[in-house]
């Protein structure tokens, strides 16, 4: 079982109806805004990010990484290449500058392409909940360092 929180973001700079053409979709989060695949083995593909893009006709700029947290999305420290985390997206990525945050970057790009932004979304919680779901009597911990939600 695993549990995501998608959203819909409004935000200054996100197009509206009458004023730029939208052009660009932003996505942050986990292994779901990446289409990051553990199995059979793994891969990466555009995932559903992907496919919204195509279909909306906009261009993708995916700041997200696979294993990301509610904390760690939030944490200039937590590199997208530390193993921890897992990998960037495979394609599209939006670059996350060394001592950034996903949403630091993703909100330097919203401010730098004010009008051009069409959707946003952030895919975020599974990996927040993996190690409860995978402990039991004999595996109280799944090893991985604990990460508390943050909610704004």
């Amino acid at each position: 079982m695993s549990v995501s929180t998608l959203g819909l973001v409004a935000l200054p700079g996100v197009s509206h109806a009458g004023t730029a053409t939208p052009s660009y979709y932003v996505s942050l989060g986990d292994s779901y805004s990446v289409g990051y695949q553990p199995v059979p083995a793994p891969h990466a593909s555009s995932g559903y990010t992907g496919f919204v893009a195509k279909k909306l006709k906009m261009t993708l700029v995916n700041f997200g990484c696979g294993g990301a947290t509610t904390s760690s999305i939030l944490d200039p420290t937590a590199l997208c290449n530390d193993i921890q985390y897992g990998p960037p997206a495979a394609t599209d990525a939006g670059v996350v500058p060394p001592g950034e945050s996903q949403v630091q970057a993703a909100d330097a790009f919203i401010a730098a392409h004010t009008g051009h932004i069409g959707l946003i979304t952030v895919s975020i919680g599974g990996n927040d909940v993996t190690p409860c779901v995978n402990a039991s009597p004999t595996n109280p911990s799944t090893g991985r360092r604990p990460h508390s939600a943050v909610w704004a």
